[in-house]
């Protein structure tokens, strides 16, 4: 397969389009660059020359995600006045920049590229990125005597940003792929896919093989019972190998969820010095619900909340967790504790503005519901690893960019 076919590309892209690509690809591979994708953003609106409305029209201003965006920016500015660590806090609003920014931009980009190319353009990068990440820890084994293919090949050592993240978008580019199958039934395809899901079972997710086996569920069934199509069969004998595999061999995927199983329900929540993930989790939990309870409007503001974390677990002798300064691990938990009831109503608002937004296809509740399933279990926009894509990906699969229809029009 030419590597033009797989990212979709063609000679008439517009300075948005190669902004946005840019900050794509980079944002699975090179974090540190992406904001060369933000700079052509910027370029591609000033050489249009004029700007319209940056806000949604009036029908649509409160059920629409860049009003829900910007309000939750808001929301951290006025968190940012009663916060007494007003450097953190400072230092979350540059963090969070991208909610700010690429809204703001979004309804004047010219953007020529549709959203099957965009789908087939994320894939193709999800692909680049997994064969980077096994080209280099095939380099650092063949160089290296002492490291075991585990601690190469498989979990955050494989991957080039953390590996939830990574995981989560591995599963959105194969909700794009079945897609695609679900039109047209073709090798190349079932190649892909499968190359996406062995790189899923190498960054060694327990949540990732979670969603990888929901959105397989989902699509069997569409395939089978819906579109009556023999290609559902074969996808169903292939996961039931599959989970033989893993579960007959060792491997760190299965280890992983053999202490995920036989994690203890009862963590103790005082005098824990544990920081494995999964009592971890609890513990931080917890603290979070407590905390948020104390300030369960308004939150503890946008620099405090952390130093309140952290404060709480102290006074519950919680050393471990204490030790690392976890975050919440759940990002509605998380917000919460930041912003209190109204934060977390405006980032409900944002996955919910999303979806009247969308044209309610298979593909894009199952993208929805993965970023969802995701926010449980990580604080997933605290990181720019996070924020990026999920901001890019809710605005270009999410939204109508009406520059685009005004602009396609003129050329007709």
């Amino acid at each position: 397969m030419r590597i033009k076919r797989l990212f979709s590309l063609q000679l008439n892209l517009s300075l948005a389009d190669l902004g946005l690509a840019w900050i794509i690809f980079f944002s699975l591979n090179f974090p540190k660059v992406v904001p060369v994708g933000f700079m052509l953003l910027l370029i591609s609106l000033f050489r249009k020359g004029k700007m319209t409305s940056i806000f949604p029209s009036k029908n649509e201003i409160l059920t629409h995600p860049i009003t829900w965006f910007l309000i939750y920016y808001l929301l951290l500015v006025i968190g940012l006045i009663y916060s007494e660590n007003k450097q953190f806090g400072f230092d979350k609003l540059e963090n969070k920049l991208t909610f700010l920014i690429l809204p703001l931009l979004w309804k004047n980009l010219i953007i020529n590229r549709s959203k099957e190319q965009w789908k087939l353009f994320f894939i193709g990068s999800a692909v680049i990125s997994l064969l980077i990440c096994d080209s280099i820890a095939l380099f650092k084994f063949s160089t290296n005597d002492h490291l075991a293919l585990d601690n190469i090949f498989f979990g955050q050592q494989f991957t080039l940003i953390h590996r939830g993240y990574y995981a989560c978008y591995l599963i959105i580019a194969s909700v794009f792929l079945l897609d695609i199958i679900k039109q047209k039934v073709e090798a190349k395809y079932f190649i892909l896919l499968l190359i996406i899901y062995l790189g899923l079972i190498q960054t060694a997710s327990k949540v990732g093989v979670m969603c990888m086996v929901l959105v397989l569920f989902v699509y069997i069934m569409h395939f089978i019972f819906i579109q009556k199509l023999k290609v559902g069969w074969l996808l169903l004998l292939s996961c039931a190998v599959g989970l033989f595999l893993i579960n007959t061999f060792e491997n760190p995927m299965k280890k992983r969820i053999e202490i995920a199983l036989s994690a203890d329900s009862n963590v103790p929540l005082e005098n824990n010095k544990s920081i494995e993930s999964n009592a971890a989790r609890i513990l931080m939990w917890n603290a979070s619900m407590n905390v948020w309870k104390e300030n369960f409007f308004i939150g503890t503001g946008t620099g405090d909340y952390n130093d309140e974390l952290v404060a709480y677990n102290k006074s519950m002798n919680n050393l471990g967790v204490v030790k690392e300064e976890l975050n919440s691990h759940n990002q509605f938990l998380n917000t919460a504790v930041q912003l209190g009831m109204i934060g977390l109503i405006v980032l409900l608002m944002l996955f919910f503005s999303s979806f009247l937004n969308s044209e309610k296809q298979l593909w894009q509740n199952l993208v929805l519901f993965v970023l969802f399933i995701n926010f449980l279990v990580e604080s997933f926009i605290e990181t720019q690893a996070g924020i990026v894509l999920f901001c890019t990906i809710l605005l270009l699969f999410f939204t109508q960019n009406k520059e685009v229809e005004i602009s396609k029009m003129d050329a007709k």
